[in-house]
């Protein structure tokens, strides 16, 4: 019987164990946890931003607006690499991209309530050696998957690949977002752990995205030349505030209904950004090198034209944990959280897993592993 095979994650972050989720182990037999304990409402669930797969260097990757630590495994017939993303949604249908060669198809949809699922599918007949997959955290929120490259499985001829289609078919495009407010600031643009997001009401292709880079005396310009690009009427004309990474502030240009325009104002010493579009709906800026080249960088000052800063995508902090006389478990936050139990009994241990939720800096109280 064919059965899922483990797929090892690699990271250049320490601590390992704290991507995606706040995990607190207790070695204690006899644990009782009260959910009344759980300060506040449940927190928002994070989302996936952006994900793109370049069939030239076998490699998938995608962006989140929340730490996350995926879990991977290969399935066969047919060979799939299949990763899910623990505390994730996708807030729209499933999209199926064909890739063609020895790559069939990469599909993206919403595996259950809390979690994403991304799935590469090989060409029938082929397979790879899942010890060579690479999954790697180049930060809490982005994320690469490397395969090699797929060979034939033995005894069993392969099928004709699939051809690769004549010219790239763009996945369906819908609105992250489609309730009424959907058209505020702070759903249109959004400043997130890795990057900036706007909303878009119609975009380009990531091949005709054009970058300038302008120095100034006391700060530098980034504009992006977005053609095929629609932005959302609430955005156009607007200078919002950044106040993060080294950018101040984010200017929106129409000059036509199917070309927009964005400047960033960044420090005079900021790396370079990038722009792609995200097959759910989007622009996603990057700074290149990743938010450790930006994050202690002090913006400039900002722009005459700012007009309101956006709200920001902030998880909340544990501060302490606790365990009281009677053998009940307090966790103290300043936002809402919500937490899954499970006890290990060959080894004593009750673990916890609080997603969308950062531990401070120290944390009082019980050791945390």
């Amino acid at each position: 019987m064919s059965k899922a095979v483990p797929i090892t994650l690699y990271s250049g972050l320490e601590p390992l164990f704290s991507i995606g989720a706040i995990i607190v182990r207790f070695h204690w037999l006899l644990l009782t946890i009260l959910s009344t304990l759980l300060f506040a409402l449940p927190a928002q669930a994070g989302r996936l931003l952006f994900w793109r797969y370049e069939n030239n260097q076998n490699r998938l990757i995608f962006t989140t607006d929340s730490r996350v630590q995926p879990r991977a495994q290969l399935i066969p017939n047919p060979t799939r690499i299949v990763l899910d993303l623990p505390g994730i949604t996708l807030n729209r249908s499933t999209v199926d991209q064909t890739i063609g060669g020895n790559i069939r198809s990469v599909r993206v949809g919403q595996f259950n309530s809390q979690t994403t699922r991304l799935v590469i599918e090989l060409a029938p007949g082929y397979t790879v050696d899942p010890a060579q997959v690479k999954v790697r955290g180049l930060s809490p929120t982005q994320w690469t998957v490397e395969l090699p490259d797929p060979q034939p499985i033995r005894n069993s001829p392969p099928t004709r690949p699939t051809p690769p289609p004549n010219r790239p078919t763009p996945a369906p495009q819908l609105p992250l977002n489609t309730s009424p407010s959907s058209f505020q600031d702070e759903n249109n643009f959004q400043v997130t752990r890795n990057g900036l997001f706007i909303r878009l009401d119609k975009q380009g292709q990531n091949r005709d995205i054009r970058v300038e880079d302008r120095q100034e005396e006391e700060a530098k310009t980034i504009q992006f030349t977005l053609p095929g690009t629609s932005f959302p009427k609430a955005l156009i004309d607007r200078t919002l505030a950044v106040n993060k990474y080294g950018v101040s502030d984010i200017k929106f240009e129409q000059p036509q209904p199917s070309q927009g325009i964005l400047t960033l104002r960044v420090a005079k010493d900021s790396p370079g950004w990038q722009a792609y579009y995200s097959r759910l709906g989007g622009l996603v800026l990057l700074p290149q090198g990743g938010i450790p080249k930006v994050e202690n960088l002090t913006p400039p000052e900002p722009s005459p034209e700012v007009t309101v800063s956006p709200a920001k995508n902030e998880n909340p902090t544990i501060s302490a944990i606790e365990l009281t006389s009677n053998n009940q478990l307090l966790i103290r936050a300043d936002g809402p959280i919500r937490g899954q139990g499970t006890i290990y009994r060959r080894t004593g241990i009750f673990e916890i897993r609080i997603p969308n939720a950062q531990l401070a800096e120290p944390v009082q109280g019980s050791s945390t592993g």
